[in-house]
């Protein structure tokens, strides 16, 4: 398992499956929600939930994205 960062851009590497990670300002954007709603997420079932590099915090984008479609669906 290896992380390649550039940027704000980062891709996770598992095996033949490459998720490409966002930082917690765009997965707010893509949410449409606020800093302290997706903080208030992190112990909540269901939810997307973050993957810590350091202190930087991302979130899986194909996670953010099959959330939005659990809920619009």
């Amino acid at each position: 398992m290896g992380l390649s960062l550039t940027g704000s851009l980062a891709t996770l590497f598992l095996g033949v499956l490459a998720m490409r990670l966002v930082p917690k300002k765009e997965a707010v954007f893509i949410l449409g929600v606020s800093r302290a709603t997706i903080d208030r997420w992190r112990d909540i079932s269901g939810k997307p939930k973050p993957v810590k590099q350091g202190v930087r915090v991302y979130y899986i984008e194909s996670e953010l994205h099959d959330y939005i479609m659990r809920l619009t669906g």
